[in-house]
C-alpha cells in the first residue's frame, strides 16, 4: 500500500511515533473498560468500577503507583489526540477516488471529533491528579436534560450520534474498511494477518455494543428517568444488568471490547502511521 506523501521525513517519524504511542494508550483503555464489563455482567465487579473510561483511570489511579500511571497514560491520550488532529488538519489519507462529501466526513470530521474525545478523557485524569475528582457532585445527565426543549432536543442529537458512531464501527465489523491502515507487509506471515483480521472484526463489534447501548439510553432518558451516575457510557452498559439476557449481552460486548484492546495495541506495530488513502491513490489539489 503506497503511503501518502508527507511535508518531510521528519515530520512523518514524527507522526507515526505520536501515533503509535496514542495508539498504545487507547488499547490499555478499551482493554480495562472491557475487562470490567465482562466483570461487571460476571457479577464479579465487586468494588463497582463503572464499565468506562473514567473507570478504567480509577482503576488505574487505585493501584500502587497509580499517579505516575495515570500521569504516563495522559500523556499518551495526549498522543493520540495530536496525531487525530494532525490529520485531520492535514487532510491525510485523502482518497482520489472518493467524493469530496465522503473525504471530509472519514479524514476530516471524524479525527476532529476522536481527538476531541480523547481530550474530554484527560480532563478526567488531570482532575483524579488533582485530586478533584472524588469531591465532585455526579452528573445529574441526562435526567435533568428533560425538562427543557433544549435539553430533550440534546437527548435526540446525542442519541442519533451513538447510532451513527454504532453503524460506523458495524462498518468496520462486517467489511474491510480499515484493512487499507495496516502494513500488511509487516505481517508478512498468514498467522499475523489472520490474527490481525479476526481481532479487528470482532473488536470493532464491541465498541458497536458500546454505541447502541449509550444511545438506547439517551432515548430512554426522553420517556422516563433512567439510572444514572453522570458516566453515559457505564450506564448505558448497567442498563443490561436488570435481566440474564441483558448480563449475557453485557458479558459479550465486555469480551468483544477487550478484544479491540488488545488490537489496537498491536496496531501500534502493525497500523500505517500516517494513514494511507484506502485506494492508495492520495488526493492532489488544494487542502
Amino acid at each position: 500500500m503506497q503511503q501518502p506523501e508527507c511535508a518531510s521525513p521528519f515530520w512523518a517519524k514524527v507522526q507515526r511515533i505520536v501515533g503509535r504511542i496514542g495508539f498504545g494508550a487507547k488499547g490499555v483503555v478499551y482493554g480495562l473498560v472491557g475487562g470490567m464489563t465482562v466483570a461487571s455482567g460476571s457479577k464479579l465487579n465487586d468494588k463497582d468500577y463503572e464499565e468506562s473510561p473514567k473507570g478504567a483511570f480509577v482503576l488505574i489511579g487505585d493501584a500502587p503507583s497509580g499517579s505516575g500511571a495515570l500521569f504516563i497514560l495522559l500523556l499518551a491520550l495526549w498522543c493520540y489526540s495530536i496525531w487525530r488532529f494532525w490529520e485531520c488538519f492535514t487532510y491525510r489519507g485523502r482518497d482520489a477516488t472518493f467524493s469530496a462529501t465522503k473525504n471530509f466526513f472519514r479524514f476530516r470530521l471524524s479525527p476532529f471529533v476522536s481527538g476531541c474525545v480523547y481530550i474530554a478523557y484527560s480532563y478526567y485524569i488531570i482532575t483524579m491528579l488533582l485530586n478533584n475528582y472524588e469531591n465532585k457532585e455526579p452528573s445529574c445527565y441526562p435526567n435533568c436534560w428533560r425538562d427543557s426543549v433544549l435539553g430533550r432536543t440534546m437527548l435526540v442529537i446525542m442519541g442519533i450520534a451513538f447510532l451513527i458512531a454504532c453503524i460506523t464501527q458495524l462498518q468496520n465489523a462486517f467489511t474491510g474498511k480499515w484493512h487499507s491502515e495496516i502494513d500488511w507487509h509487516r505481517a508478512n506471515k498468514k498467522w499475523e494477518k489472520w490474527l490481525l483480521l479476526t481481532l479487528g472484526h470482532i473488536g470493532y463489534l464491541g465498541r458497536a455494543g458500546i454505541f447502541v447501548f449509550v444511545a438506547t439510553l439517551e432515548f430512554k432518558a426522553l420517556k422516563h428517568p433512567v439510572q444514572q451516575s453522570g458516566d453515559q457510557f457505564a450506564d448505558g452498559l448497567s442498563q443490561l444488568l436488570g435481566s440474564t439476557s441483558g448480563r449475557i449481552a453485557m458479558i459479550f460486548t465486555g469480551l468483544c471490547t477487550l478484544i479491540f484492546g488488545v488490537f489496537c495495541l498491536l496496531c501500534v506495530i502493525y497500523r500505517q502511521f500516517p494513514t494511507p488513502p484506502p485506494s492508495g491513490k492520495p488526493y492532489v489539489g488544494k487542502k
